[in-house]
C-alpha cells in the first residue's frame, strides 16, 4: 500500500495540471484538499481560492463549497448575502443540494442583509422569486434578544 501522503502529493501535481487547463473538478479537489488539511496544511483562504476559480467556471459544487466558506466566514470575510448568490447560482445550474444550506442561510440572516439580498433579487426575476420560495419555507426570522 502506498503512502497516503506520498499518494495526497502526487494528487495534489496532478490537480494542480488540470486546475491549470481549466478543469473545475480539479479546482473542486484542490480546495477540498486545502478546506480539510489533505496532503496539506488546512488553509480555508487557499480552498476559497480554488472554490472561486471553479466557481467562475459556474461549477455547482464550487459554488456550494463557496457559499458555505463565505456563509461562515472561513477563508474569507464572512458575506451571507454573497452565500446565498453563489446557492441560487447552484440552483441554476441544477444542484438541488444548495438548497438546504440556502435555507439556513436565510434563517441567520438580519433583516438589513435580507433587505441587500432583496436589492439584487429586484434585478433579476429568478433570483426574487428564490428568495420568496425561501421566505416561504423557512421559519419566519426572530429577533435576537438583547445582550
Amino acid at each position: 500500500m502506498k503512502n497516503p501522503q506520498f499518494a495526497f502529493a502526487q494528487a495534489q501535481r496532478d490537480y494542480r495540471r488540470l486546475a491549470a487547463q481549466g478543469h473545475s473538478f480539479a479546482m473542486l479537489n484542490l480546495g477540498m484538499m486545502y478546506e480539510n488539511g489533505n496532503g496539506v496544511p488546512k488553509n480555508p483562504a487557499e480552498a476559497a481560492r480554488w472554490y472561486e476559480k471553479g466557481a467562475e467556471k459556474d461549477d455547482p459544487a464550487c459554488l456550494v463549497r463557496l457559499g458555505i466558506l463565505l456563509a461562515n466566514g472561513r477563508g474569507v470575510p464572512k458575506d451571507r448575502v454573497k452565500a446565498l448568490g453563489c446557492f441560487f447560482r447552484a440552483v441554476e445550474l441544477g444542484e438541488p443540494a444548495a438548497q438546504k444550506p440556502a435555507g439556513q442561510v436565510w434563517e441567520r440572516m438580519e433583516n438589513e442583509e435580507r433587505g441587500r439580498a432583496s436589492v439584487t433579487a429586484g434585478q433579476e426575476p429568478d433570483y426574487k422569486e428564490f428568495l420568496e420560495r425561501l421566505a416561504r419555507e423557512t421559519r419566519p426570522h426572530a429577533p435576537k434578544p438583547k445582550a
